[in-house]
């Protein structure tokens, strides 16, 4: 899970930010303000696993909190669609994060070969922005000898706001 304070975004510790789950929880210490959080979920010992991101655009910590990161959240896969049929080869997420203070806080997800989902969530950030991209490398049926390789095309998609309800 990543953790990152969007009153004053100068404040993240790339070390402190970070933090496992043990038993699905993943526990901070962090003073009172807004925060934005993304919940990273997949298994690196099988390749074909789905990639899931839950992202919670902002909350408030103001005492004792407790933020829901459910990887079932993540359920909108990310495609493109094409006139053609084309699969995807590969994918690329990107979250743009400014606060309130302090510089544009970057996370870029890269997926090769399965799929991945994020949490849909309409709503944007108060203090601060939040913008999403998608890239995808696509490439076309093997329609070719096999000596020759399909064509591939690279296509990016621009959010308004992250993610939104649909990344298609």
């Amino acid at each position: 899970m990543l953790l990152v304070n969007v009153g004053n975004t100068t404040l993240v510790d790339p070390i402190t930010a970070v933090n496992g789950f043990y038993h699905g929880v993943a526990e901070y210490s962090v003073p009172a303000g807004h925060y934005y959080a993304l919940g990273i979920f997949g298994n690196s010992q099988k390749p074909l696993t789905p990639t899931r991101v839950v992202v919670r655009p902002q909350f408030t910590v103001a005492g004792a909190t407790t933020v829901a990161m459910p990887e079932t959240a993540a359920a909108s896969q990310v495609t493109m669609v094409t006139p053609r049929p084309a699969t995807a080869v590969g994918t690329d997420f990107y979250l743009a994060r400014t606060g309130t203070k302090g510089p544009l806080f970057y996370t870029e997800f890269s997926v090769n070969g399965h799929a991945l989902w994020l949490s849909p969530d309409a709503s944007g950030p108060s203090a601060g922005t939040l913008q999403a991209y998608a890239n995808q490398v696509l490439a076309s049926p093997a329609t070719r000898p096999r000596s020759s390789p399909a064509t591939s095309t690279r296509m990016r998609h621009r959010c308004s706001t992250s993610p939104p309800a649909t990344m298609t």
